[in-house]
């Protein structure tokens, strides 16, 4: 009978209940374990009194369960010592050689005629272990769900304790909650703890409680505190990463669901010895432990970010309507980092996600580091890249690249510098951290003798991030984003994409004398009303000769024949088109190909810069060349796509763009474009199917809702035609009023210059 009651037991925890822990299932395994010693004791005190040993320690069974019953101490006494067993292939060991023998026991009763029936109460208690388990992931896009919450003015409405934030805790009372904090000093995870408690997701609930937006900023800074049994604030902890169970969708602003972790009794006791056995417990069979606290975590991985690195402003919050704020975990997607984009012809040095830079394995990585405080790593690339002139028959001279080139200027002459700034190994946008945390750009340029002979103004420096108002027209900052309703300026580069600057002086009357001009990107980590504090990411210097009596002046020959050059030409059109200079950037990206004639990025460029033309015959020329060239490669296939479609060639269109979107299922573009395609076909159901899509990738994409609100007109399905059209409105960027935008433009002359699209920056000449 304690044979089969051991076997028994054994098998229910494998199969039946391998992820629960609670009380019954804690009383089977200790039953387990003493039954077990007890079983090893039969043939140890039949041997030492000289007796025959019982049946099931015959042969082969009874070698199995020897060797499993000495490897089942072997567990128990490394469980004692403190040492998880869960990933020991001596578990495992364990766990086959005693299943060996019992079925080997069984069989043999069987074919003897000997039908061994288990008692009663040991089936009962196996009866108890019977348990469901789930896959947890992220939940697909649900339409009238995220209608009730983006268009909630309170927390009733959302059905949320924490509106505007969406965090929602099942089990909240549950006494689990409180283990976070002994995560470290349990000994379990002693260095992950320690790794922790050096990040910023540690201090991330500092910054709560002064705010008058606590529920907002609590959903993510902290989102367990207050809403469970722990009363502790601990910002993001263990728990608010391992026990996230599933994001409803990618909305942001905390929504995710909680479910406490597994709970094993005695743990949590105030007791000495009754802690003792519950920490015997989780070492000695974590599996419940690690299957309760690793859902998205290991299926999802990233997925856990997103709630809280996508980020809106909503109406109860600036009383006007849904902004976007934060668009990290988009931007990721987007870009060449996620390969997840078809419009790139490669994932950069292969695909990563937010895992693989802010916690790689090798470098403690629940420490989490960003890169935006590190200047050696801070993904940022400054160079002083181009020289333009104007010569004596009115065309532009460019010097380029600068570095190392004996470029000659005339005192007097007027030149504009060309500045790149590259966004080289970020997976987002840059500026990071929230797009009011802002970035300055500056120029200097400095006589061999040292003063500076030309500056940039303060109010005249080129700023990355945004700059933020309220409805009323007033300055939001960085500390307070609650009231944020429009963004006069707003200018982050994307990841993997560049940024061309151009600063315009006079050159000093310095004759044989040089100019070391200097470009330097700085970041304030922590905007403050009180105090500014830039630190320096990345800078560049140059030096160019000032013409003495009788030294010859003009532009530089160009290298035109060296290769290692065609990058940075093509970083540098790819600024000037996102600047706003699609001419200039047409003839960079055509010396560009020049020098790398298979450059399939740089033809796709070009491509680009006549789309931001309008000339889309000369676009789609150019992807199909380019899709030619590179036939395997999506991103000349995804353009031409597009421009079909904008060209009204809507079946050639879907001809070239579904087949892309079985392979990159979540490239929101991608889909846009065959919805449309679509639903100018007539195919409404299917442009519904590609919208919803859409709205799953990225919910706060007004064009999705927009798209949904008219295919669902055009099917007379007006009760959610009404409901995307809500939503649509709620999203729908508008510009500021000239009220407004007339009282910022006053407060702040200097920032004018800035919001235009294309502009330069003057340097002042002392």
């Amino acid at each position: 009978m304690l044979y089969w009651a051991v076997a028994i037991s054994g098998v229910g925890l494998i199969l039946l209940a391998r992820d629960r822990m609670g009380p019954v299932v804690s009383s089977v395994v200790l039953a387990h374990v003493f039954g077990g010693i007890l079983l090893c004791a039969v043939p140890v005190l039949a041997l030492l009194r000289r007796r025959p040993l019982p049946s099931e320690w015959h042969g082969s069974p009874g070698l199995f369960a020897a060797v499993a019953g000495a490897l089942g101490m072997l567990l128990v006494g490394l469980a004692l010592a403190g040492s998880s067993t869960g990933r020991e292939t001596t578990y495992w060991a364990h766990v086959l050689l005693g299943t060996a023998a019992a079925v080997i026991v069984l069989v043999g009763a069987f074919h003897s005629g000997r039908v061994v029936k288990p008692p009663s109460k040991v089936a009962q208690a196996v009866a108890l272990l019977l348990i469901s388990t789930g896959a947890l992931a992220a939940a697909p896009f649900g339409a009238q769900s995220y209608f009730r919450y983006i268009t909630a003015t309170s927390a009733s409405q959302a059905d949320s304790p924490l509106f505007p934030s969406n965090t929602r805790v099942v089990d909240a009372h549950s006494q689990a909650w409180s283990d976070s904090t002994r995560c470290g000093d349990s000994g379990c995870h002693p260095q992950a703890a320690a790794d922790w408690a050096r990040s910023a997701h540690a201090q991330a609930a500092t910054p709560v409680a002064p705010t008058k937006i606590g529920s907002w900023c609590q959903g993510c800074h902290d989102p367990l505190q207050g809403l469970t049994a722990s009363k502790q604030s601990s910002g993001v902890d263990c728990l608010a990463c391992h026990a996230m169970t599933s994001v409803p969708d990618m909305a942001g602003n905390g929504r995710a669901s909680f479910s406490a972790p597994e709970t094993y009794p005695l743990a949590n006791s105030k007791n000495a010895t009754e802690r003792f056995v519950g920490r015997f417990l989780i070492s000695l069979r974590p599996q419940p432990h690690r299957s309760s606290l690793r859902t998205l975590t290991t299926a999802g991985r990233s997925t856990v970010c997103a709630p809280c690195h996508q980020m809106t402003i909503n109406i109860p919050q600036n009383a006007y309507k849904s902004v976007r704020y934060d668009t990290l975990w988009t931007d990721w997607l987007a870009s060449p980092y996620s390969g997840a984009s078809a419009h790139y012809s490669a994932p950069v040095a292969g695909a990563k996600d937010c895992v693989s830079c802010h916690m790689p394995p090798k470098a403690n990585p629940h420490a989490c580091s960003g890169t935006s405080d590190q200047k050696a790593n801070s993904g940022m690339q400054v160079e002083v890249f181009a020289l333009r002139r104007a010569s004596a028959a009115g065309i532009e001279h460019l010097d380029a690249p600068l570095a190392g080139r004996p470029v000659v200027v005339s005192p007097g002459e007027e030149v504009a510098v060309d500045v790149v700034v590259h966004n080289r190994s970020m997976g987002h946008s840059f500026p990071p951290g929230g797009p009011l945390r802002l970035a300055r750009l500056t120029l200097q340029a400095l006589s061999t003798v040292g003063p500076v002979v030309a500056y940039e103004r303060q109010s005249d420096e080129h700023i990355y991030g945004m700059v933020g108002l309220d409805r009323s027209g007033k300055d939001v900052h960085y500390d307070d984003p609650s009231g944020l309703a429009f963004a006069p300026i707003s200018n982050l580069i994307p990841a993997g994409s560049a940024d061309t600057v151009t600063f315009r002086f006079m050159v000093p009357n310095l004759p044989g004398e040089s100019l070391s001009i200097r470009a330097q990107l700085h970041l304030d980590p922590k905007p403050s009303l009180k105090e500014v504090r830039y630190l320096a990411l990345a800078s560049h210097q140059v030096r160019i000769r000032i013409a003495g009596a009788g030294t010859p002046t003009g532009p530089t020959p160009m290298r035109a024949d060296d290769s290692r050059d065609a990058e940075r030409f093509r970083l540098y059109g790819v600024g000037l088109l996102s600047s706003g200079h699609s001419a200039r950037a047409r003839r960079v990206l055509r010396l560009a190909l020049s020098l790398a004639p298979h450059s399939v990025d740089t033809m796709v460029d070009l491509g680009r810069t006549s789309l931001a033309e309008g000339d889309l015959l000369a676009a789609r020329r150019q992807f199909e060349s380019a899709n030619k060239a590179a036939p395997t490669s999506s991103a000349p296939r995804a353009w031409l796509g597009h421009t079909l479609r904008r060209m009204g060639q809507y079946a050639r269109a879907l001809e070239v763009l579904e087949p892309l979107a079985a392979k990159f299922g979540r490239d929101a573009e991608l889909w846009f474009d065959i919805g449309r395609c679509r639903m100018t076909l007539g195919k409404q159901q299917s442009a519904i199917d590609a919208f919803l899509r859409m709205a799953e990738i990225d919910p706060n994409d007004s064009r999705a809702h927009f798209s949904l609100m008219q295919s669902y007109r055009l099917l007379g399905r007006v009760s959610e035609a009404r409901r995307e059209e809500a939503v649509y409105r709620v999203l729908k960027p508008e510009p500021p009023s000239e009220r407004v935008i007339g009282r910022f433009w006053r407060e702040r002359p200097s920032l004018r210059n800035e919001a235009a699209p294309r502009h330069e920056h003057a340097l002042v000449t002392r």
